[in-house]
């Protein structure tokens, strides 16, 4: 899978760029999930291959990316509402802000869903159960003017059985990718006004 990312992110840093954030673009890449050739990816395998038709040419995703320093080396992405889908598997989206280190940023989520219903006696029972994982990392190869970097997307699926085995066909797949993604610092002013004679609230 080959991608690339077109990305505006904004780094901020203790002890760099006066502690102020920084804007960069970014540029992505998605051709490597535009489809999906990975046949596990999908519940029908066949799909991996009727996928190849219609591929894009020159077309990038684009994004606007906040990353500041706190503190003891640990910093903060912001990639704002960004959502991938990889085959069958579960959607991977982005739920909020992901604390990093050392240009590298991983956030996750996994949760189950339980299917349950009456058994044979008429008691509710648990039938079997959805466990999902999906998780997000980030990497810069450096903080340059235009740096580089990749996306690494991964998406995991299993069914747990409890009082009955789960269904023969899957409700997901697993599924990985990559992207890859150049950006371009951007410059920006970083003024905040003040008001030296605030309003109280008071008549």
């Amino acid at each position: 899978m080959r991608s690339l990312l077109l990305v505006t992110a904004v780094l901020a840093f203790v002890g760099c760029n006066g502690g102020q954030p920084r804007i960069y673009r970014v540029a992505i890449d998605d051709t490597s999930i535009k489809p999906v050739s990975v046949a596990q990816c999908w519940l029908d395998a066949s799909s991996a291959q009727q996928g190849n038709l219609g591929l894009f040419t020159n077309y990038f995703s684009e994004s606007e990316w906040v990353i500041w320093g706190g503190v003891q080396g640990v910093e903060y992405l912001d990639l704002g509402e960004m959502e991938w889908t990889l085959g069958n598997s579960q959607s991977i989206k982005n739920y909020g802000i992901i604390q990093g280190k050392e240009r590298a940023f991983t956030g996750s989520r996994n949760w189950e869903e339980v299917v349950s219903g009456p058994n044979p006696s008429g008691d509710m029972v648990n039938y079997y159960t959805h466990r999902f994982l999906t998780s997000v990392t980030v990497s810069f190869d450096n903080y340059s003017f235009s740096p580089t970097g990749g996306i690494d997307l991964r998406s995991e699926y299993v069914c747990v059985p409890n009082s009955t085995n789960c269904p023969q066909t899957p409700l997901r797949t697993s599924c990985n990718g990559s992207l890859s993604f150049v950006a371009r610092l951007i410059d920006a002013e970083n003024v905040a006004p003040v008001n030296n004679n605030p309003t109280s609230g008071e008549k």
